[in-house]
């Protein structure tokens, strides 16, 4: 199928989306985690994983598919939770024991 005869989502409904699981993927690792380690290790795939949905941010920014406000939104909603991943990463670590 050619991206012309795509169904693109409006930004409103994808922002609605990467909402509700942002929300749901904490839990997920939490559940999923067998140990301190293994919690470290799948939160720094989902810094990874958030650095990248920035960059990809970025080029629909400026390739016009998103408006200013729509990315301002998007890229405040990134910001704040690659700044949670990150302290928690952070406050975490230390506590693990060798």
């Amino acid at each position: 199928m050619s991206i012309d005869k795509l169904d693109l989502q409006s930004p409103a409904i994808v922002l609605e989306n990467i909402q509700r699981i942002a929300n749901l993927y904490p839990n997920y690792i939490t559940e999923t985690a067998e140990g301190k380690a293994d919690f470290i290790h799948k939160l720094a795939i989902a810094k990874k994983e958030c650095n990248e949905t920035l960059y990809w941010l970025e080029l629909l920014q400026a390739t016009d598919f998103l408006n200013k406000n729509e990315f301002d939104s998007l890229w405040g909603y990134g910001t704040e939770l690659l700044k949670l991943i990150t302290s928690i990463i952070k406050t975490t670590k230390p506590r693990i024991k060798h």
